[in-house]
Parts: structure tokens; sequence; C-alpha cells
């Protein structure tokens, strides 16, 4: 039998990695890193690069850290 049971965490106690698998590798969700509304005026995928948004994205989150008393998300 298969374990087909859903956990949904808020985004802080899951781990950098998981989030990561949910974004996957390609396509835009990589590119965009979940901000494409948190970006300012003039901003774009291409002009801020998907590094410095995974870097928003994290401090955002507060991946991996159970302690956090903020975090923006869940992750399921």
């Amino acid at each position: 039998m298969t374990d087909t049971a859903i956990t949904i965490v808020p985004a802080n106690e899951a781990s950098w990695e998981d989030l990561q698998a949910v974004l996957c590798t390609r396509g835009d969700a990589s590119r965009c890193q979940c901000q494409r509304y948190k970006m300012q005026p003039g901003e774009s995928w291409a002009s801020v690069g998907a590094e410095e948004l995974a870097l928003r994205l994290r401090a955002q989150t507060e991946c991996g850290h159970r302690q956090s008393s903020t975090t923006s998300g869940l992750v399921a």
C-alpha cells in the first residue's frame, strides 16, 4: 500500500530543499520564485534574476527555521 497522505506545514517548518522541489528546476515557477506580485515597478524576472528572487523568497518564508515567529505561505 502506498502512503498518499499529504502534509501541509507553514513554510518556515519546511526545508528549503522541499520548497524548491515544489517550484521545480525549470519553467516560470523556477524563474519567478513566487515573487511576481512582490516585485517593484520596473523589475522583471530577467532584470532581477532567479538567484535574487530565490533569496527574497527564502527571507520571506524563513524555511528551515521552525522557531521563526513569521513566515509566508504553506508547503504541502
